[in-house]
C-alpha cells in the first residue's frame, strides 16, 4: 500500500519580475511552470537538473521561503499556499531545509551548540530542555557533544554539515528539503553524510526532497525522480528506471555527462547532443 503524500503540488509555478521603475521595461522570467509532484510520507523524491533548471526554486516554494505565483502546495493534506502569520510559523516547524554550503549556513559568531539551539529558542524552548535536546541531536548526527562550545570555523566541512542537519532536526520536522547537501564537501565525506541522512530518515520516518545536479547520487538516495529543464518537469519515474532507461533526450544527455570508470567520456559527442537539445532536436 502506497503511503499518502505528505507534500504535493498542483500546477505550481513561479515567475520573477524585474525592472519597471522610472518608465523602464518590466521583465519577467519563468523559473518554475506547471509542476505536479507528490512525495509520500517517509519517502524521498530526487529532483535533478542543471543550474538554472528551477529545482532549488521548487524546493524553496515547498517550504514557503519563496511565494508561488501559480498553483498550490499541500502539506499533510492541507493547502498551505496562502497561509500566513502565526499559522505559517506553526507550519514551518514541520518543514526545514539543509543548505548547500554548511559553513555559510551557520552563524560564525555562535557556537555549535548555540547554532543548533537557535530554532528551539525561537519557539520558546530554553534552559535544560534545550541543552538536553542539543546533546541528543549532536549524538544522533554523529557529533561529540563536547564540541558544542566550539565555533563553525574550528571544525571540518563535514562536521559543519552534521551541525546543520542537527539544527534542521531541532524542531522535530516531518519534511526536509535537502538542497545539494553534499556538493560542497570532499568526495570522501559525501558518502558519510548521505548515509547519515538515510539512517536518520529510517529512524525518524522523515520525508525528503533531495535536490542535486549529480545524477550519480539519485539511485542511491531517491525512490522517485523528477528531471527539470527550464522550469518544467521533462521526465519522472523510479530512480532505477530514470538511471537505467531514461526516456527524454535531455535526461540521456545529463547521464552522458556522468564520469564513468569503464570508458572515458566523449566530450565532442556530448556537446553535439546538448546543442541538439537546445535547438529542440530529439
Amino acid at each position: 500500500m502506497t503511503a499518502a503524500p505528505l507534500v504535493e503540488t498542483r500546477g505550481l509555478g513561479k515567475t520573477f519580475t524585474s525592472g519597471g521603475w522610472w518608465g523602464g521595461a518590466r521583465e519577467e522570467k519563468v523559473a518554475v511552470e506547471g509542476v505536479d509532484i507528490a512525495i509520500p510520507a517517509g519517502g524521498t523524491l530526487g529532483c535533478v537538473g542543471e543550474s538554472g533548471s528551477g529545482k532549488s526554486t521548487l524546493g524553496r516554494m515547498l517550504i514557503r521561503l519563496i511565494e508561488p505565483t501559480a498553483g498550490s502546495i499541500h502539506f499533510d493534506g492541507r493547502d498551505i499556499t496562502a497561509i500566513g502569520g502565526e499559522d505559517l510559523r506553526a507550519t514551518r516547524r514541520h518543514m526545514q531545509m539543509v543548505f548547500q554550503d554548511p559553513l555559510l549556513s551557520l552563524n560564525p559568531r555562535r557556537t555549535i551548540g548555540a547554532n543548533i539551539a537557535r530554532p528551539l529558542a525561537n519557539f520558546g524552548i530554553r534552559g535544560q530542555e534545550s541543552r538536553d535536546r542539543v546533546e541528543r541531536l549532536m549524538r544522533l548526527c554523529g557529533l561529540d557533544p563536547s564540541q558544542a562550545t566550539r565555533y563553525p570555523n574550528e571544525i571540518s566541512g563535514g562536521q559543519c554539515q552534521r551541525v546543520a542537519i542537527a539544527r534542521a532536526l531541532a524542531l522535530e520536522p516531518k519534511f526536509l528539503f535537502l538542497d545539494e547537501p553534499v556538493s560542497a564537501l570532499d568526495v570522501s565525506v559525501q558518502a558519510q553524510i548521505l548515509n547519515l541522512l538515510l539512517d536518520i530518515q529510517a529512524e525518524l520516518g522523515l520525508t525528503y526532497l533531495f535536490v542535486t545536479h549529480d545524477l550519480k547520487l539519485i539511485e542511491f538516495m531517491a525512490d522517485e525522480v523528477v528531471v527539470m529543464r527550464h522550469g518544467r518537469v521533462v521526465e519522472r519515474g523510479t530512480a532505477e528506471a530514470v538511471w537505467n532507461d531514461p526516456q527524454h533526450p535531455y535526461t540521456r544527455n545529463l547521464l552522458d555527462g556522468v564520469l564513468r570508470l569503464d570508458a572515458p567520456p566523449d566530450w565532442d559527442a556530448l556537446t553535439r547532443r546538448l546543442e541538439g537539445v537546445d535547438t529542440g532536436a530529439a
